[in-house]
């Protein structure tokens, strides 16, 4: 008889055993698909700031008058790669939209600041204080969303590598963080 007793505490330590560890497959998954969605949502947040926030410079774009070659060639990139981030959207290819992205805003910003560099060699021009407004406001937006989906992928990215959820989810790659450097609320004066 007790031969047969120890057979059941074996038995009911790997029945234990397997429960635990099933419990902790499904929790981990769970917790990783529920992070993910956030993720998602969060982005779908980023990429519709960022298309208000690219209508707000193209309007600023559009009061640049030079022919300088850099330029000319800057404004053809920010036009050329808007439009091509809304169709990234419909194909929601994450990378080609966090690449076309960061193309966008890098051109930009060295818009901007060949434009302050060179006062005397552009014509002068001046924003509207509505235009000025309406950029600072969509980018503050795009800085408030960014934000947010950054501390979404950091928790999801705690999320799949913390034991035992990394035994788990080994193979669930991990989030890129957005860059937020290329977003300036405000806009140097040029006058």
């Amino acid at each position: 008889m007790p031969l047969k007793r120890v057979h059941y505490y074996i038995l009911g330590i790997i029945v234990l055993v397997a429960v635990v560890t099933i419990s902790s497959w499904i929790g981990a998954v769970s917790n990783a698909k529920m992070s993910k969605n956030k993720i998602v949502s969060e982005k779908d947040e980023v990429h519709t700031s960022l298309l208000e926030r690219y209508q707000a410079v193209d309007k600023i774009v559009d009061y640049i008058e030079t022919t300088d070659q850099e330029i000319l060639s800057g404004i053809d990139t920010i036009k050329t790669n808007h439009t091509v981030f809304v169709s990234e959207i419909t194909n929601n290819d994450q990378t080609k939209l966090y690449n076309t992205a960061k193309l966008i805003d890098q051109t930009f910003v060295n818009l901007v600041d060949i434009l302050q560099d060179n006062p005397t060699k552009y014509t002068p021009f001046t924003l509207s204080e509505t235009d000025l407004d309406s950029y600072k406001t969509k980018t503050l937006t795009v800085i408030n969303n960014i934000n947010t989906l950054n501390a979404e992928i950091i928790n999801y990215n705690n999320t799949i590598r913390v034991f035992p959820n990394i035994i788990y989810l080994h193979f669930y790659p991990l989030e890129l963080i957005w860059d937020i450097n290329l977003y300036q609320p405000t806009l140097p004066s040029f006058n």
